[in-house]
């Protein structure tokens, strides 16, 4: 059992001489009186602070620590575990509304997002559509493909952003053909397949050898076996020329004169066999010069319509070369020829050595031109891949001008842009979601540990049965899993006053005493901190029978009570006959004031009934008037056989029920127990009881008496 409990000296007063100040003297039964502000209160936490690990403490402090309201609910959480889950109920609850909303919002965006991006995505989509019907249309479906579709042309597109990645271009427009590029483009397109042609060698001659041959001609001497003498090289031209066309004998064809013996022989020895030889040679050169001139002019030019289009300037460039080498090589040979006719007039006078520049390139020439019949030839054969590649980089230049003046590049960041912005919007969104998740599932981890108090409550609803017009029952919230969550049949949770509220708490507090769940080995030590408030005037009574019976069993079960109160009309009643055996060795009962001195509290035993509060006669009477209204004819008994005490000692009558023993039985003492609320006390109404009271005082002739304290309005 506690003795004594320390409580800090800056609230109470210090008498003795030891730095803390020690209440002492406490007993089985306890009472504290003090008025608001003198350390109720913390004298019952200290109780708690300073015993709790070796005695079960149980600690009664009004109905917040037993009772929480859910308004959303329209219920309380009725026990100390309720009570003390319900807020972090009511905050998981809060938070979940929270997120609730916050994902509303979160779902809006994301889904203002989504729109945003679908309505891009969508632009973009129609626009592939509608570049490959311009593409098809603009031109025929052979040259491009029999069915060019939206699948072709992103298939088309994602070739050219591939291209434009590795290559790294940025100038788009680039992409698109010249006009130039794609009308040979669609040449190749038109064009047929051609016969092949094997290039054929130009023979130009060996233009160093003749140059060769005429020096050694031109420069040759040739000596003169007859010393004959002409006037000039025509005249001995005109002679050798005649010496041909006659012979020995003849007569002269000019002067007419017989051509003399000696005269034949000296014409025949001035132009003997070597000359004659020499002559010859001179003539097969110059006929073979005049021949390669006549060959050379021959040749022919490159036939330009055996090429396919694109060789067509080259096949121009090679004519055009051999034009050039033909008119180079016929004026180098005429040249050579000129000489070699020259040496053929003036036979014995020798010429210098010929220097000219011969014509160069010609083998080069012939090898351009066997390239471009290879290459014309090459062409030819990869003439349907050619078609193709020209097909594809038309489209893809198509697909190029359709893509820049779509802006597409410019878009597609934008839609990537988007698309982030919707994945960004989700990611919160889900967030929410899994929050949520969470936060329900923690909630209802915390609705798991709630307990059914339907036991108690069913036990708490026979005590409110007997308030009278002041009772109400409670109800199990049907709300899933929350067990011990507890509403007022026919009325709002919110109707409930405050003095409902502290009667329901104490009533739990009062069965959880007795919860068995909860036996402990060590002693029990009941405190109670004001027990009753001042909204309490309907339930006072129940209160106090509670209590009187908690007192009255305190020996047997061996608990130690501490009531601690402020209220007067509550100490009064609640402690009727507390200084009876006073001054005996098993008086188990002791009681304190508790006194306000300056800023600090004085601690008082009381230990004579002299010293303590007085009964107050008309407060009995008051009572009665407050149970006759409110209908509580069980609870008008107990201040009626006050009254009827008081006035039978204070009048010295024995017994006042004299003349009806039926009164005396339902106003004695030791026929009926206060808190024995199961009981049917009296079976009477109020009207009834009160009867009985009038005629007991009118028995007596103390009508007026009645009278005067009973002053009930019709």
């Amino acid at each position: 059992m506690i003795l004594n409990v320390k409580v800090p000296e800056e609230i109470f007063q210090n008498n003795g001489k030891n730095k803390d100040v020690n209440i002492t003297g406490f007993k089985l039964k306890n009472f504290i009186f003090g008025k608001n502000g003198t350390g109720k209160s913390t004298i019952a936490n200290k109780i708690k602070e300073q015993y709790e690990n070796t005695y079960d403490v149980r600690v009664f402090q009004g109905y917040r620590q037993i009772i929480k309201e859910d308004e959303g609910l329209s219920a309380i959480a009725l026990g100390e575990k309720n009570a003390k889950l319900q807020p972090e109920i009511d905050k998981k609850k809060s938070e979940i509304s929270e997120l609730m909303k916050e994902k509303e919002v979160a779902n809006i965006n994301f889904k203002t997002s989504k729109a945003a991006h679908k309505k891009e995505n969508d632009e973009i989509e129609n626009f592939y559509t509608s570049a490959a019907s311009r593409i098809k249309q603009k031109y025929h479906s052979w040259m491009i493909m029999l069915n060019y579709d939206k699948r072709n042309f992103k298939e088309d597109k994602n070739k050219l952003v591939k291209y434009i990645e590795n290559n790294k271009v940025k100038n788009y427009s680039l992409l698109i053909l010249s006009e130039s590029r794609a009308g040979k483009l669609k040449n190749c397109l038109n064009q047929k397949a051609m016969r092949k042609h094997d290039s054929k060698p130009i023979n130009f001659p060996k233009m160093n050898k003749i140059l060769k041959e005429v020096n050694h001609l031109v420069t040759k001497n040739i000596t003169r076996s007859v010393a004959l003498r002409f006037k000039s090289n025509d005249e001995e031209n005109w002679v050798k020329k005649g010496l041909s066309i006659h012979k020995k004998g003849d007569f002269c064809a000019f002067c007419g004169s017989e051509i003399s013996s000696d005269r034949w022989e000296d014409l025949n020895n001035y132009f003997n066999d070597e000359v004659k030889s020499f002559e010859n040679e001179l003539n097969k050169m110059s006929s073979k010069i005049s021949n390669k001139i006549e060959q050379i002019g021959q040749i022919e030019l490159v036939k330009k319509d055996w090429f396919y289009p694109q060789y067509g300037p080259g096949v121009d460039k090679i004519n055009l070369k051999i034009k050039e080498k033909v008119t180079e090589s016929i004026d180098f040979l005429g040249k050579l020829l000129k000489c070699v006719k020259k040496r053929e007039a003036n036979i014995f006078t020798s010429l210098s050595s010929i220097h000219l520049k011969i014509p160069n390139g010609l083998e080069e020439l012939n090898e351009s031109c066997s390239k471009i019949y290879s290459d014309n030839n090459a062409f030819g054969d990869n003439l349907k891949n050619e078609q193709d590649s020209a097909k594809v980089e038309l489209r893809i230049s198509e697909v190029a001008g359709e893509l820049v003046n779509f802006s597409y590049f410019e878009k597609v960041k934008e839609l990537e842009k988007l698309k982030e912005d919707e994945q960004k919007k989700y990611e919160i969104y889900e967030k929410k979601e899994e929050e949520i998740v969470t936060a329900k599932h923690e909630l209802k981890k915390l609705l798991e540990q709630t307990k059914d108090e339907s036991i108690a409550v069913e036990e708490i609803n026979k005590k409110l049965n007997s308030l009278g017009n002041q009772s109400f029952i409670l109800e199990r919230v049907k709300n899933g899993d929350h067990k011990g969550q507890y509403g007022v049949k026919g009325r709002s949770i919110s109707t409930l006053s405050t003095g409902e509220k502290n009667i329901v708490a104490f009533l739990w507090f009062m069965y959880d005493l007795k919860n068995s769940n909860k036996k402990s080995d060590k002693e029990m030590v009941v405190v109670f901190d004001d027990p009753m408030n001042s909204n309490d005037d309907g339930v006072q009574y129940l209160i106090i029978a509670e209590l009187q019976k908690l007192l009255r069993a305190a020996k047997k079960s061996g608990i130690q009570i501490f009531i601690l109160t402020h209220n007067t009309h509550f100490y009064i009643n609640l402690r009727y006959k507390w200084w009876v055996g006073v001054g005996k060795p098993n008086y188990n009962k002791t009681t304190f004031y508790l006194e306000k001195c300056g800023t600090k509290t004085e601690v008082i035993q009381i230990k004579k009934a002299d010293d303590d509060i007085q009964s107050s006669y008309d407060e009995l009477w008051k009572e009665v008037k407050w149970l006759y209204d409110n209908d509580k004819p069980d609870f008008m008994l107990n201040p009626l056989r006050r009254i009827f005490e008081t006035y039978q000692i204070f009048n010295g009558i024995d017994n006042m029920f004299i003349n009806d023993p039926e009164a005396r039985k339902l106003f004695d003492v030791n026929s009926h127990s206060i808190d024995d609320i199961k009981a049917d006390l009296n079976g009477k109404g109020r009207d009834a009881i009160m009867n009985k009271v009038h005629g007991i005082f009118k028995y007596w002739h103390a009508t007026e008496h009645f009278e005067h304290y009973w002053k009930k309005e019709e």
